[in-house]
């Protein structure tokens, strides 16, 4: 029995997205949005990325594996000037923290 709110696409965008990249751990925070330059530019590839795990997830109803398994590409960053590097913005255990954290932001 639950008696929690379900979250629809314009609540995960309006502050899901914002609350839970920073709380994903210390070194995507350090990588991503605070530090490193190289990784920086792919700032907007994980807000994406999380956003639509976010709807997966607790929209769509999908679980974690389906993510990791068939919507890859969604997680994933492509750059079509060179056709064979893809950078996995999210790896499997944080597709996991950001299911808890969605469920704690749900609460």
């Amino acid at each position: 029995l639950s008696f929690h709110q379900n979250l629809t696409e314009l609540g995960v965008n309006e502050g899901a997205v914002a609350w839970i990249p920073p709380r994903l751990s210390d070194r995507k925070t350090m990588d991503f949005i605070s530090g490193n330059e190289s990784y920086r530019r792919y700032r907007a590839a994980l807000v994406l990325a999380v956003s639509c795990d976010l709807c997966f997830l607790f929209v769509e109803d999908s679980e974690v594996p389906c993510t990791w398994t068939h919507k890859r590409d969604y997680i994933s960053h492509f750059n079509p000037q060179e056709v064979r590097t893809q950078i996995d913005v999210i790896s499997l255990p944080e597709l996991w923290r950001i299911h808890v954290l969605g469920q704690k932001y749900r609460s």
